[in-house]
């Protein structure tokens, strides 16, 4: 609904109106005089106990309101930390030990062809570090395959970086993890399993950025394409590649995204965020990730918080928006967490339609289309600028009905932000009506 007053010169209205909200969704408030205006969100989110060991996290450090952001990572499910040592932005160990999250480190500084005793005295300092914050796994450095597919400094970090933390913490029970590589970098892997990295980690990190596709759109490596708008920027395909080259490791992903810069063809608006943060962890399950952090809790960045920069795509992986008001993708990480949380893979469901998706867990599956393609705003011009829809107007134009055998009464649909329907069940049938975005599905036989 709408309140409206007429203010004279420099007066304060203190409003105060009635909201309306499902027990689980996101409300747009948006005051407005002449063309100015300013825009919130408020987001309801019910309980939900979760278990413990828990695979998904937050990458980076919660830097901003740390007090009150711990307990909302508790109730999202956030069960990592990325980066959390003594001293550092955001909680110290107690505090997430508190909050029953745990937590590792990435550190770098890697002093590459340094003396021998400033390699040491370097790797003594990170060790001492993952050891006194009680760190599960120590992340060793990051993204250091920049530039990418080229496979610069590979023996140099094995050398001067990995192996002397590896060494240190060897007999301690702080896995190691290489640096997370930007992208599936084969080039740079290729010549790591070469020089006998592998042999020095418990765990492949990796971060598989994505522009505008969709998490599902998987081309293999000999078909990506470099540049910033490349197709090296997809998800499954990346993280298919990454499970093949990493088998006998654990695989994680230390930093997973839907960047919401705004009115940019390349990034997602804030509804295609919210389906496509569900979807991103749903396959990383099915693909057997060990775990994945989010990046991050807040838009803005650590050294600007609380700023804006619409060109700097810096400035939009928050789950909450820089004001710290709700995305949309947050309740969409809540609501696969809590989906995803101890679910087993079972398979990708097949259709009579190859158009048509699913994958089915033990309890669920998850469906949804690709009659509109992998590309988002596939019709966007030359120029960066695509004016992105509202997160309220939906953007997928082909809606396709499919018949599948169910049990009980009604199918019971959930949307990626948490938002609950029935459809009803005739005769071990029902009829769904599916399109791009994923939803859960319970009640599927």
């Amino acid at each position: 609904g709408d309140v409206s007053r007429t203010l004279r010169p420099a007066e304060v209205w203190d409003a105060a109106f009635p909201i309306q909200g499902a027990p689980q969704g996101i409300v747009f408030c948006e005051v407005s005089a002449g063309e100015e205006f300013a825009r919130t969100t408020m987001a309801t989110l019910k309980e939900h106990a979760y278990q413990a060991g828990g695979r998904f996290g937050i990458a980076n450090y919660a830097w901003l309101q740390p007090a009150a952001t711990g307990p909302l990572l508790r109730r999202i499910g956030a069960q990592w930390v990325r980066i959390c040592y003594p001293g550092a932005p955001g909680h110290s160990p107690a505090e997430l030990d508190a909050l029953g999250i745990a937590h590792n480190v990435q550190l770098g500084g890697v002093i590459f062809n340094g003396t021998p005793e400033q390699v040491a005295a370097w790797a003594d300092d990170r060790a001492a570090t993952a050891k006194a914050a009680g760190a599960r796994y120590f992340e060793v450095a990051n993204e250091l395959n920049n530039p990418w597919m080229q496979g610069q400094k590979v023996p140099e970090y094995i050398r001067d970086g990995l192996r002397p933390i590896a060494e240190r913490l060897k007999g301690s029970g702080i896995k190691i993890m290489n640096c997370g590589l930007g992208g599936m970098d084969t080039v740079w892997t290729a010549k790591f399993k070469e020089a006998g990295g592998f042999d020095l980690i418990d765990a492949f990190a990796f971060h598989p950025g994505r522009g505008n596709f969709t998490p599902d759109y998987a081309p293999p490596p000999e078909e990506w394409t470099q540049g910033d708008n490349g197709t090296y920027w997809n998800f499954l395909g990346a993280l298919k590649e990454a499970r093949r080259v990493s088998a006998g490791k654990e695989l994680w992903l230390t930093e997973a995204y839907a960047c919401t810069r705004p009115n940019r063809w390349w990034n997602d608006s804030h509804r295609q965020a919210a389906e496509n943060v569900l979807l991103t962890l749903a396959l990383a399950v099915s693909e057997g990730v060990t775990g994945l952090n989010w990046y991050q809790p807040h838009d803005s960045t650590i050294h600007h918080p609380q700023e804006a920069d619409p060109d700097n795509a810096e400035y939009h992986f928050g789950l909450m928006n820089r004001d710290t008001s709700v995305k949309a993708a947050l309740l969409a990480f809540a609501t696969a967490t809590r989906t995803l949380e101890g679910a087993k893979f079972i398979k990708w469901r097949k259709f009579h339609d190859p158009d048509v998706k699913g994958l089915q867990f033990d309890g669920f599956s998850i469906l949804w289309t690709r009659k509109d393609g992998y590309l988002q705003n596939a019709d966007h011009g030359a120029d960066p600028w695509y004016p992105h829809r509202e997160a309220w107007a939906d953007h997928w134009p082909t809606k396709t009905r499919v018949t599948v055998d169910a049990k009980g009464p009604n199918v019971h649909v959930v949307d990626c932000i948490g938002r609950e329907t029935w459809v009803p069940v005739s005769r071990g049938r029902a009829t769904l009506t599916l399109d791009g975005a994923p939803r859960i599905y319970y009640g599927l036989a």
